[in-house]
């Protein structure tokens, strides 16, 4: 009976760790998939506003909204004749263990170049 008992204990923990690790890879996967989507957003908005506006400050201030209402960053910002480019950084979701290992703290962050046809 104590060893039927230690075998399910034992699968139990193996089975735990599996999840852990399994959920933490998720993590980060999803932010890198993520990124390209957000920085097309928020160069489709950017473009949207300048249609609207015809300015490129407005263009630029929605952009900055887009991306704080996504939770990035918005790091830059060209306009290169009909085309509006942004880069942005998606900040590193929160995991149960790799954001602990202080050397895989820089991967956990994704960057992402999207752009816009203003025409």
């Amino acid at each position: 009976m104590r060893d039927i008992f230690g075998t399910f204990v034992k699968i139990g923990f193996i089975f735990l760790i599996a999840v852990v690790i399994i959920n933490d890879l998720g993590a980060i996967a999803m932010t890198y998939w993520q990124a390209s989507d957000f920085a097309q957003v928020v160069a489709d908005a950017a473009v949207s506003s300048y249609k609207a506006s015809h300015t490129w400050d407005a263009a630029l201030d929605a952009a900055k909204e887009v991306a704080s209402h996504r939770g990035v960053k918005l790091t830059d910002f060209k306009v290169n004749e009909d085309r509006v480019t942004v880069s942005i950084e998606v900040p590193p979701k929160r995991t149960l263990i790799i954001h602990r290992i202080k050397s895989l703290t820089p991967h956990l962050s994704a960057s992402a170049t999207a752009s816009a046809s203003v025409r």
